[in-house]
């Protein structure tokens, strides 16, 4: 067996670059429009690549099979955005993939390169992740003082309900909640970066509390009051922010509960995820449309559920984030110069709070790719933003070959953190990592490349400075003790 995964690695590691090169040469030469002979063989290697990861068998524990693997959540999500709608133009389904009610130019011209870039990137992402050799997890479960992390958990619970509060008795409306609001005639301007930070730390919370829930899971404690007041504030706060439009983000906390369920508690298996995809999408279309409709009350509602079970394809913001794609090479080198990593600086300094405002000088006049898309496909005087995506990310700031490299080192640190997470076996802080890392990389198609890196170290900052005060958290996430799976409830303190 053993062999047999090595003899596999090593086809893959010739398999990959030569999809990568070839891709990128095709990419230079290739014709506008869009050709079969460009699409079938790109479509027949990205369900290469998802037959690789659901077949591919993953654990962070000892005696749980992961299927929902930070690796696949990704890939799903980029077949789902960039190649899905090709697909459904050769099967002849549903609108063109150039048609949208939203915008004018669908920039049909593009495809062919889109595809191109697309396959290249998801092979150097799956590259980066199988240069890794795969670690098998540490059979020595770590034990951690239950009463270490009490005060953890009181702050915390105080914590969201009084953040949750704040927001709505202060109407604080940060540009996730706001920025749809033009389509109900009330154009809105840019929340500032203050309540867009803070609105940021209330998903970190939402995150950090679920991964709290799982790690006494985990261990086999019963759950307190105090996390029962942790799951009743994230559930409401997920509740409000998905009845007011942010659908992205309550799938980011949706996303981090159930993987880190399948990772660390019990193993779910594909049947189960296969059967949640359907009411998962109803919920997602819905929200989109209700969030855009006049009516804001229960009406509503109902009404857009309803019509999201025959919503034309042309009307998705899917089909948004696939056009991005298209239109960056119209405007890509040429007028719009490569940044050379600029976008990256201030993306990546967001880490550090209002250092952006250091990093942008006063004369620039985008700070992110998204700005950059929104002003060629929608002009300057736009009220409203397409987003961006990682391949137009990578691309606007490195050109094709930036593409490649930037998704080979993202699949890379996915691998080497599910690693370092099976060799030092669950603590708090890496239950943690674990969570955020597959709930922020499945949403990275829809975003920047930098989109996880706030909330992840942030989190593990959390976890860091408690450490510093409470020693006795730190101790306990290095003390060991042999055992399989979890640890006999009769062993473990519920104090």
């Amino acid at each position: 067996m053993t062999k047999r995964i090595v003899d596999r690695q090593r086809l893959w590691l010739f398999v990959d670059p030569v999809v990568i090169l070839l891709s990128l040469a095709f990419f230079l030469i290739i014709r506008p429009g869009f050709d079969l002979i460009v699409a079938l063989p790109c479509l027949i290697g990205i369900y290469g690549y998802i037959a690789y990861y659901v077949l591919s068998s993953v654990e962070v524990v000892q005696g749980i099979k992961i299927r929902l693997t930070v690796e696949f959540g990704f890939v799903a999500f980029y077949y789902i955005l960039f190649f899905l709608p090709y697909q459904q133009e050769l099967l002849g389904i549903g609108a063109h993939y150039y048609e949208s009610a939203l915008v004018a130019d669908g920039y049909a011209e593009g495809a062919n390169k889109a595809m191109l870039l697309a396959l290249a990137g998801i092979a150097a992402f799956h590259l980066g992740s199988i240069l890794v050799p795969r670690s098998r997890p540490n059979t020595q479960t770590i034990v951690e003082s239950n009463s270490a992390y009490i005060p953890f958990d009181l702050v915390l619970a105080a914590v969201l309900v009084v953040s949750f509060a704040a927001f709505i008795f202060f109407g604080l409306e940060p540009d996730d909640l706001a920025r749809y609001q033009q389509a109900v005639n009330r154009v809105t301007e840019d929340a500032s970066p203050v309540v867009n930070g803070l609105y940021a730390l209330t998903i970190l919370l939402c995150l950090i509390g679920v991964s709290r829930i799982i790690v006494q899971l985990y261990f086999r404690r019963r759950l307190q009051l105090r996390h029962w007041v942790i799951i009743a504030a994230v559930s409401f706060w997920m509740l409000y922010i998905l009845i007011h439009g942010d659908r992205n983000n309550f799938l980011v906390v949706a996303l981090g509960a159930v993987g880190g369920y399948a990772a660390f508690l019990r193993e779910v298996r594909w049947p189960i995820l296969l059967a949640a995809v359907i009411p998962a999408l109803i919920v997602y279309n819905t929200i989109e449309i209700y969030r855009q409709a006049s009516d804001q009350g229960w009406s509503g509602l109902e009404q857009a559920f309803t019509d999201a079970s025959h919503r034309d394809d042309d009307e998705s913001s899917f089909a948004l984030t696939t056009m991005t794609v298209r239109a960056t090479f119209d405007f890509a080198p040429d007028p719009e110069p490569y940044a050379g990593g600029y976008y990256k600086l201030v993306g990546f300094g967001g880490i550090v709070p209002l250092v952006r405002g250091i990093i942008i000088g006063k004369s620039e006049r985008f700070t992110d790719t998204s700005q950059v898309i929104a002003y060629y496909v929608l002009g300057p005087d736009a009220n409203w933003s397409l987003g961006s995506n990682p391949l137009s990310d990578l691309y606007l700031d490195f050109g094709p070959a930036g593409v490649a490299i930037g998704l080979a080192l993202l699949g890379y640190v996915s691998a080497q953190t599910r690693n370092y997470i099976a060799k030092n076996g669950p603590s708090s802080p890496r239950i943690f990592l674990y969570v955020a890392l597959l709930a922020m990389m499945s949403e990275v198609p829809r975003y920047t490349i930098d989109f996880p890196v706030r909330i992840v170290v942030w989190g593990s900052l959390v976890y860091w400075l408690y450490g510093v005060i409470n020693p006795a958290a730190r101790i306990a996430t290095h003390r060991r003790r042999r055992a399989a799976v979890g640890i006999p409830a009769g062993l473990v303190s519920n104090r």
